[in-house]
């Protein structure tokens, strides 16, 4: 079968669903962009069916699927599609505002087939691109901040008496729908005509929501020191959608990703998608109050020249963004190009071109659902961790061409990739490995603790707002501040790379907290060094201590002293990489809470003075340190040189020989005897009968001394 390929822009009538946001009970993750709220903020446990992690994409350490647990009063909140009673609901699909499709057909045939990967703005759009719009939208509120709800409202909300529904910035509104014309310009649509403003009615709504998560709120809700007015002014639905536990700006993409729960392998809706984008919307007003967002479409005034819209979009799609065990995929097709004449003959093949592998969708499997103009997928399941990697190709037949009535086809190629590269940010947080350091009393003095300091990383971990994480080299020695307990020391910004900013100057002062414990368990955590004075060539055995015994990793460090009173020091063995670690005899301890190290054969390099720790690799939220250094000493016979001449002996003082040894560079010196005087000729003087002559004598030139003295000789006759 021959088939025309168009690769146009078309236009498409899509429509709205009015409904509120389907809400599961899960464990969400509180460190994130999407659901973080400070521990102020008077919200309750978020509620949704994507849990998002701290880098604002889905949680890649939790499986969504074995977390979902709807409940009864969640799942009749969330599914309920209501009318909303104002005036300003979205528009039907016969009052599109859409223009008809143009295109031009590239070969003649029985399938007419729309391919997105041959239009624009699919075809050529690039990743770098995808990641810059995404950040552009991220960051499109000034003083908005996810990761901060000090941000979020210029009037505080109140949750309890006295009660307050809050005023957002201005900002946090840009922010809100911005995101949404992110996803309306992943989707090819065309951009909101008006940002979202302060509503006092959608607030009051979303305040009230508090209380009962649903569109239809009962009275028996109202608590009872809220005031009749507040209440009335707030329990109507005049919004379409809804969502609990997120952040303003999360919101959107909780919104987005709804549709087909993979674990319960049931159908919710996608209206709330489309209720963000619908390509005729051009104003999509937004309130959000306690942990409660909402929305409400009051315009639509856009067109589109798209043939059909999908979600997941074609072309790179962040994978950040997709939650695959709760969206389903959709496409919204324009009735003016494409027609479903017969639901039953949609069939939906989706490709994964990484591992060849492929699935029909179609209503007779339950896998396909087709409503109106919207074709609704079961989602693939062959998603890594909590996120989709490959590439997926999407083909629907079945449908017709509205112009022709000849056979049609929808084709689209979907790449999932990670922005975080790509995306410019900034850093958030510079931690180094552990959020403190635990010191017993016994080492609570300036001297050890600079022993503790060194040992602290040369490198620290800067995160970016995009989630990115990038390993910075620290300036210099950490230091000491007392008075705050706490290291001290500033990181590099030349290893941050070019799309990552440290705009608050994050990088210009990093602290490492450490806590004087006087813990009686913590007098446990001990370093021992057995025996602890060998001769050279003889074995030992270290052991660290460790009174938390659920933690699972131990280091030693050789310790030296600097000139200027400060310590280096080196990793010498770790229970992770060393050879010299015992696991067997270690598993054999009392309690297993010994990490035990043999060390065959020690060597001078291996005397000096001691220090270990210990920690839980999952976490490193804690490193605690042994109560005391131990010393190793090492005998030995020593290899001495030559020696050199290090002091030169003369008529007066004597030389001193240093010699050094071969093995360990111990020093011993050799006195050297006085040299001999250096004898210098003082010659004689002749006398004369006015003056006294002298006889020959000598001094040495080194220190001037007399050898042979001069006599004076008398004087000569006068010659007449």
């Amino acid at each position: 079968m021959k088939k025309k390929i168009i690769g146009i822009l078309l236009a498409v009538t899509l429509t709205v669903s009015q409904a509120g946001i389907v809400v599961y009970a899960e464990d969400v993750t509180w460190e994130d962009e999407f659901t973080q709220m400070d521990e102020a903020d008077e919200s309750e446990t978020p509620e949704a069916d994507v849990a998002w992690d701290g880098e604002s994409e889905i949680s890649e350490t939790e499986d969504d699927e074995e977390q979902v647990e709807v409940t009864e009063e969640d799942t009749e909140a969330g599914v309920e599609e209501t009318n909303t009673e104002t005036e300003e609901s979205p528009v039907s699909e016969e009052e599109s505002l859409f223009s008809d499709g143009v295109g031009e057909l590239f070969s003649s045939g029985d399938t007419i087939v729309y391919d997105a990967d041959e239009m624009e703005p699919f075809k050529s759009r690039t990743l770098k691109e995808v990641a810059d719009e995404y950040a552009k939208a991220r960051y499109a509120g000034a003083t908005y901040s996810n990761s901060d709800s000090s941000t979020w409202y210029q009037e505080p909300c109140s949750t309890s008496a006295p009660y307050a529904a809050g005023v957002l910035t201005q900002d946090t509104h840009t922010a809100m729908t911005a995101m949404t014309n992110f996803y309306r310009w992943l989707s090819g649509l065309n951009s909101l005509k008006n940002s979202s403003t302060h509503s006092d009615s959608l607030q009051v709504q979303a305040l009230v929501r508090n209380f009962e998560f649903s569109h239809w709120v009962s009275d028996s809700s109202k608590p009872a020191d809220m005031s009749d007015e507040m209440w009335n002014a707030g329990a109507p639905c005049r919004h379409n959608i809804l969502a609990r536990g997120y952040t303003p700006q999360g919101a959107i993409t909780g919104w987005m990703n709804e549709g087909y729960s993979l674990r319960s392998q049931s159908w919710d809706t996608t209206g709330h998608r489309y209720a963000l984008i619908e390509a005729s919307l051009s104003d999509v007003q937004y309130g959000f109050s306690g942990g409660i967002a909402i929305g409400a479409d009051v315009a639509s005034g856009n067109t589109s020249d798209l043939p059909f819209s999908a979600f997941p979009a074609p072309g790179y799609m962040p994978s950040r963004l997709v939650s695959p065990s709760s969206s389903a995929w959709s496409v919204r097709i324009n009735k003016n190009t494409l027609k479903i004449a017969d639901s039953t003959k949609v069939t939906a093949v989706i490709t994964n071109l990484n591992t060849g592998n492929s699935y029909e969708c179609t209503k007779e499997n339950g896998k396909l659902r087709v409503s109106g103009v919207e074709i609704d997928m079961v989602q693939p399941s062959d998603y890594s961790g909590s996120r989709y990697t490959d590439g997926y190709r999407v083909q629907i037949t079945g449908l017709q061409d509205a112009a022709t009535g000849s056979e049609a086809q929808i084709s689209y190629t979907t790449r999932f990739a990670d922005i975080t590269e790509e995306m410019p940010s900034y850093v958030t947080s510079v931690t180094a490995d552990a959020r403190e350091y635990v010191i017993y009393k016994t080492m609570d003095n300036i001297e050890s603790i600079k022993k503790v300091a060194a040992i602290l990383p040369k490198q620290v971990w800067a995160t970016a707002e995009s989630g990115k994480k990038i390993r910075v080299s620290v300036k210099g020695e950490w230091e000491i501040n007392e008075a705050d307990k706490c290291f001290v020391n500033s990181a590099d910004p030349s290893g941050l790379p070019e799309n990552i900013t440290d705009k608050n100057h994050l990088l210009d002062e990093v602290k490492v907290p450490y806590k004087i414990s006087d813990d009686y368990y913590d007098s446990y955590n001990t370093l021992y060094i057995s025996p602890q004075k060998v001769k050279e060539g003889e074995n030992i055995e270290l052991g660290v201590y460790r009174t938390n015994i659920s933690t699972d990793t131990s280091q030693i460090y050789k310790l030296t002293a600097k000139e200027d009173g400060t310590y280096s020091a080196v990793k010498k063995y770790d229970s992770s990489e060393s050879p010299e670690f015992d696991k067997e005899a270690s598993d054999a301890s009392v309690y297993s809470a010994t990490h035990i190290y043999k060390k065959s054969g020690v060597t001078l390099d291996d005397a000096g003075e001691y220090i270990s720790v210990y920690y839980s690799s999952s976490s490193q939220s804690r490193i605690y340190v042994c109560r005391a250094t131990k010393t190793l000493e090492v005998e030995h016979t020593h290899t001495w040189d030559e020696g050199k001449i290090t002091k030169e002996a003369t008529c007066t003082r004597k030389g001193e020989k240093t010699y050094t040894c071969s093995a360990c560079g111990a020093t011993k010196t050799e006195e050297i005897p006085l040299s001999e005087h250096k004898e210098v000729k003082d010659t004689a003087v002749e006398s004369t009968c006015t003056k006294a002559g002298k006889t020959e004598g000598s001094h040495c030139s080194v220190c001037g001394k007399i050898l042979k003295e001069q006599k004076e000789t008398p004087l000569k006759d006068h010659t007449w």
